[in-house]
């Protein structure tokens, strides 16, 4: 498999700075701290060819989502999610189990994926029949969907004409 890794942590900038009682300064959403040492709550996001993502750190800091679409035809996929944990009883498994059903499965794989999906049909419209390519206006934020077009274009089989390979 080949795939791009966007350590969202790395990249993090605050946005504002606050005092809380008697600490100054920058205030980060991105580090949740104990005794012990800070846990980032920025996931990183990995996608790789030809149909998967993991995205560490979501929906929780313990937790890691996992997606596959595996292409079906040219215009429909199967969407497969999973959310994944180390677990080390059969409790514990059982726990997230429950977890996943009666939290995560409506708020991450309905809500928060179903907004996405919502979004993405959106604007397949435009970008397949209409001038939506000509429209897109990217920025440095979108440095991920950049490195991705470039990465799919120079590793994906779909399209590509086979070589012929010979003596």
């Amino acid at each position: 498999p080949k795939g791009i890794i966007d350590e969202l942590i790395d990249n993090y900038i605050p946005v504002w700075t606050s005092d809380i009682g008697q600490a100054k300064g920058v205030v980060s959403a991105c580090m949740q701290h104990n005794d012990e040492q800070p846990t980032p709550l920025l996931p990183t996001i990995s996608i790789w060819l030809p149909c998967g993502i993991s995205v560490k750190r979501f929906p929780q800091p313990e937790l890691t989502d996992f997606e596959f679409y595996v292409p079906v035809d040219e215009k429909r996929h199967l969407y497969f999610q999973t959310i994944s944990k180390i677990c080390s009883t059969p409790q514990e498994a059982e726990s997230l189990r429950a977890e996943v059903d009666n939290k995560w499965m409506r708020w991450a794989f309905e809500e928060f994926n179903g907004d996405d999906v919502g979004a993405r049909e959106g604007l397949e419209d435009g970008y397949t029949s209409g001038d939506g390519w000509a429209q897109e206006t990217l920025t440095r934020n979108d440095i991920a969907v950049i490195a991705w077009r470039q990465f799919a274009s120079q590793y994906n089989r779909a399209g590509r004409k086979q070589r012929k390979v010979g003596y």
